[in-house]
């Protein structure tokens, strides 16, 4: 064999090594060197090595001309969409900080490669079956929404129509510094959960307020036709989710067994409202935990039993006309 007719194994172990590793390069590349093959299992060796290098090799470059052709395609369309936006800044004689205020914006957003991914940017997820959707969302959102006093309490009742507040109320979003969920005055529809970074609520006459991560912002949303108070802003880069009010109402008026501690949470809740002086979208946790307590009857009575017949749900119901048909808030 080449071992013993090239005499190698009179070379330092260091040498054959050497020697064996150089013949291996070789199979990948045009180049040759003195060592061949001296018999036919030898020979066939070499070929077979040679063809699994020529496949391996071939697979290699195919696959970075495959990346290369996708990158330029991402970065071909992005340069079509800027040279559309300098027309349409050109055409429409935007000021020149407005302009550069936009283009800040969308390089730390839009463009942003770094920024965490969420459910609808990839598109195998839309494949999956609607139980392991559910079960993803869960892991997602039910550890941020447990902190929410109403929810965890409302766990108890209900956790299926909690499953169905991750499954069908919920949606992700990313923010990059500055950017703003609300402002004064705009008519609120989402409650608000931090689930990265820092954000920051500004009210006018009173101290800004930063909410972090696992915190959540105008749970009066739920209960109430509400306008925000303050404007809820970006500090850092953040990540953050937000529930619907509208679909969260749906899911919580289905259950019978939850729906009556929602509803004397609501009233309780519109109460405290009403006597309050000073508004905000950012309650004090104390606050929300005294009111669910309350609600579940823990503080002034014995907590209630959580099977109802269908007709006490109704005329629970019906005995709070104005909370889930949303009483309007006047601030």
């Amino acid at each position: 064999n080449w071992v013993e007719f090239f005499s190698l194994h009179h070379g330092s172990t260091s040498y054959q090594y050497a020697t064996s590793l150089h013949w291996s390069l070789t199979q990948f590349t045009p180049a040759g060197m003195e060592i061949h093959a001296k018999n036919q299992v030898e020979r066939i060796y070499s070929v077979l090595v040679l063809l699994f290098a020529m496949v391996t090799f071939s697979s290699f470059i195919s696959s970075i001309t495959s990346s290369m052709t996708h990158l330029r395609d991402l970065r071909g369309e992005q340069d079509k969409q800027k040279f559309i936006l300098r027309t349409y800044f050109y055409e429409n004689d935007i000021s020149v900080e407005l302009n550069q205020r936009i283009w800040h914006h969308l390089q730390m957003s839009y463009w942003n490669l770094k920024r965490r991914p969420h459910e609808k940017d990839i598109k195998m997820l839309s494949f999956l079956p609607e139980t392991l959707k559910s079960q993803l969302r869960e892991e997602l959102f039910m550890p941020s929404l447990l902190k929410v006093p109403f929810l965890k309490f409302y766990a108890n009742f209900n956790s299926g129509g909690m499953r169905m507040l991750c499954f069908g109320a919920i949606e992700e979003c990313s923010l990059v510094c500055q950017e703003e969920l609300f402002t004064t005055g705009k008519v609120g529809e989402k409650v608000y959960f931090v689930s990265g970074g820092v954000m920051v609520y500004k009210r006018v006459g009173f101290e800004d307020e930063e909410v972090s991560s696992g915190q959540w912002a105008a749970e009066a949303v739920l209960w109430i036709r509400w306008t925000h108070c303050g404007t809820f802003r970006a500090q850092t880069s953040c990540e953050a989710f937000y529930m619907h009010g509208e679909r969260a109402r749906e899911i919580m008026l289905k259950d019978a067994a939850s729906v009556s501690f929602a509803a004397q949470y609501a009233q309780i809740f519109w109460n405290v409202l009403v006597e309050r002086n000073r508004w905000t979208d950012i309650w004090p946790e104390h606050d929300s935990e005294s009111i669910a307590k309350k609600a579940c009857g823990i503080e002034d009575k014995p907590r209630p039993q959580l099977s109802r017949s269908a007709s006490t749900v109704s005329s629970t119901k019906k005995s709070i006309p104005g909370v889930f048909s949303l009483q309007t808030a006047h601030h």
